[in-house]
């Protein structure tokens, strides 16, 4: 009797463990972009560095260079300018959206669920911030929240290697 309590109570734990799972079946990437509650993981990312000016582009899947210039493939994008305070890297610190890229401001261009050279939609977005958290020439990790003109978030984030180009 004893072994069969043990027995009912071993299967009554496992069914309240597994019943208890997350339901959600959405992706959880630590590289990403999210939009119109579509998430794409980011796995590429590409950096050209000048002094005071640090260009950013991260690609999704199915976004690729091509050697002799340009991209090709479907998938997202995005492209970050940035007018920072050092010569060889992206300044750790909160950027804001400015035309005139003043110190500490960012101009982005996303590109969102998009066939490069066919078609393509490029939200241009006006607002919002990104916030860098640690940064080294050729590595960054950052969040982003930016407004496209529709008024919904373009939210992300990248912590990884950058490759310089």
């Amino acid at each position: 009797m004893k072994k069969k309590l043990q027995f009912l109570a071993i299967i009554l734990f496992s069914s309240l463990i597994f019943s208890c799972s997350s339901d959600d079946n959405s992706a959880s990437y630590t590289n990403f972009i999210s939009y119109d509650n579509d998430t794409k993981e980011l796995v590429k990312g590409y950096t050209t560095v000048e002094p005071y000016y640090v260009e950013v582009v991260l690609f999704s899947e199915g976004i690729d260079l091509i050697p002799t210039g340009g991209m090709q493939g479907s998938g997202a994008m995005i492209f970050l300018d940035f007018a920072t305070n050092s010569e060889d890297r992206l300044g750790v610190g909160t950027y804001t959206f400015d035309d005139n890229l003043d110190i500490f401001a960012y101009q982005p261009s996303v590109y969102y669920n998009n066939t490069i050279g066919t078609s393509f939609v490029q939200l241009y977005c006006m607002n919002g911030t990104v916030e860098v958290i640690e940064s080294e020439p050729d590595w960054v990790k950052l969040t982003f929240d930016i407004i496209a003109p529709d008024g919904k978030h373009i939210t992300g984030s990248w912590e990884g290697d950058l490759i310089v180009l």
